[in-house]
């Protein structure tokens, strides 16, 4: 049986005979990436002449296809071949500036591109090696360079060690100016999930059309919300009353009917799949009130949680405390702890939710976790040798009492 070093070598000698005739040209190189989540990967990068730019076409699951007999070596030859012919036709019709490229080594040319990128940290640990980055529980945030063409966002790329010292910045630098550009760019948003429902794209982007709506219902834009400094004095009772009020009242009535039938489909999903009980008698598919943070891009969304003045907001909003669950890299769900969650639970919801509904490559912690409004920062309970709070300037233990 062939080993995938000869199947890449094979690919890479081969493949070019299944290409159309305006791309035979196309010069082909193997290469290895380090990949969020996915760790190696070897790809197949196809340039035509004159270009230093081309598509990647990573082999890994092709050959796993072959090897079990999925599919032929000529299907997979055709598959790759279809893949990089579509990627050049699109590069064709929205070309990225080789200037985009040429000037990467230049902080002045880059800093308004640099925005947050949030990766699982246990998953991830030798690419972070690699990478400038903070982290929070189980999660980390690095940082990436967006690169656009006429048709939008086209990629992104993330920055190295060698990228940082290239640039002569620190990774506080990194991290600040990212911070600033991403409230510029790409707004934090907090929907409720009956709003953010139907809002994507096939390509996981927002709809044109739901672009005006989340903007009107992002809870971030709203002043009137409870605060911990007039919920002192009030019983728990009254203080969960007042945040329930707040994640519920809508003045706007079509969308509380959406929210109300939307909010009864998805407690049903949860009858059939998480029938656990929570501590204290209460269900999973009880009322859960969930809030959705991304950014208005919804990509890269979940970064959003390394924004102080956006997760101090919410905090003001919720001052009983709550709880992030990190669905993907592209956002998080924000729970009200007054709710009464086990953290058994929840980790347990979150691992089966990415087993089953989350790309390998969009996961971003098995792990739910909770903000200290002390300290600003996010800690998981569910592992808590992760609970350190580590920038290149600060690394110290946590007190963990403040996630019961």
């Amino acid at each position: 049986m062939m080993n995938f070093e000869d199947f890449c070598q094979a690919v890479e000698k081969n493949v070019v005979h299944y290409l159309p005739p305006q791309f035979q040209e196309a010069k082909l190189r193997l290469q290895t990436n380090r990949k969020v989540n996915l760790g190696d990967m070897v790809g197949l990068t196809l340039t035509m002449p004159g270009s230093n730019i081309g598509p990647v076409i990573y082999l890994n699951e092709y050959y796993r296809m072959v090897s079990d007999g999925a599919l032929t070596m000529g299907s997979a030859m055709e598959r790759i071949a279809g893949q990089g012919t579509e990627a050049l036709e699109n590069l064709q019709r929205n070309p990225i500036g080789t200037s985009d490229f040429q000037d990467l080594g230049s902080w002045e040319a880059v800093k308004d591109k640099v925005h947050l990128s949030a990766i699982g940290l246990t998953r991830n640990e030798k690419l972070l090696e690699t990478v400038p980055h903070r982290e929070m529980g189980d999660i980390a945030c690095t940082y990436r360079i967006y690169l656009a063409g006429p048709g939008g966002a086209d990629g992104s790329i993330l920055i190295t060690n060698s990228m940082m010292e290239t640039f002569g910045v620190s990774e506080k630098q990194l991290f600040d100016t990212a911070v600033e550009n991403t409230l510029k760019n790409d707004k934090p948003t907090l929907n409720r999930m009956s709003d953010v429902f139907g809002s994507f794209t096939t390509t996981g982007r927002p709809r044109p059309e739901q672009k005006e709506k989340l903007e009107r219902t992002n809870l971030l834009n709203d002043p009137a919300s409870p605060s911990r400094e007039s919920s002192e004095g009030r019983n728990s009772v009254d203080r969960k009353e007042e945040e329930r009020n707040w994640w519920e009242e809508d003045s706007e009535p079509d969308r509380q009917e959406d929210y109300e039938e939307d909010r009864d489909d998805f407690d049903e999903d949860y009858d059939e799949d998480y029938e656990e009980e929570y501590e204290e008698g209460r269900s999973l598919s009880d009322e859960i009130p969930l809030l959705v943070l991304t950014t208005q891009s919804m990509v890269h969304g979940a970064a959003a949680v390394f924004i102080p003045e956006v997760m101090e907001q919410i905090s003001k909003k919720m001052p009983e405390g709550f709880f992030i669950l990190p669905s993907s890299i592209h956002e998080v769900m924000v729970l009200p702890k007054t709710l009464g969650a086990s953290i058994e639970a929840l980790d347990e919801m979150v691992s089966s939710i990415n087993e089953m509904q989350v790309d390998p490559e969009d996961q971003l912690s098995d792990f739910a976790h909770v903000y200290d409004p002390d300290r600003k920062i996010l800690l998981c309970p569910g592992a808590p040798e992760l609970n350190k709070e580590k920038t290149p300037e600060k690394e110290q233990e946590l007190d963990t009492n403040v996630i019961r």
